[in-house]
């Protein structure tokens, strides 16, 4: 995942402190990437633009450079993303509210395989 945010990072590349959220389809290609020095707003420009291009966010994922905080996790699931990837390991609250909504949480690690935090499992809850 670094390495995909590297090769598509364009802003970073000049001022160094970019956060960036990609959207990578179910064949495994990165369709979109958005860059902010805000990571709410990098999220956001990429969730406009899946939107305006008609992508179906349940399918493929969305990964983020940024710390996985509680707002990201309610916006994925808002958006109807069916995977979120974080580079920054999330909060407890944040897995905590995953799993309740049915969003598939993932960390990618620095070194070493990623890991699942929350399988989305069945929920009858609304959580929008």
């Amino acid at each position: 995942m670094r390495e995909r945010f590297q090769q598509v990072q364009k802003h970073r590349h000049h001022s160094g402190a970019m956060h960036a959220a990609l959207y990578v389809s179910s064949h495994g290609q990165t369709l979109l990437c958005r860059e902010d020095i805000g990571r709410h707003n990098a999220l956001d420009k990429l969730l406009g633009a899946c939107f305006r291009q008609g992508i179906a966010l349940e399918q493929g994922f969305v990964a983020v450079t940024s710390r996985c905080g509680l707002e990201l996790v309610q916006k994925a699931v808002r958006a109807g993303v069916g995977t979120l990837v974080s580079l920054s390991a999330p909060s407890d609250f944040s897995v905590r509210w995953a799993r309740d909504c049915g969003l598939n949480l993932l960390h990618q690690t620095a070194r070493g395989e990623g890991r699942i935090y929350s399988p989305a499992p069945e929920s009858d809850e609304e959580c929008l």
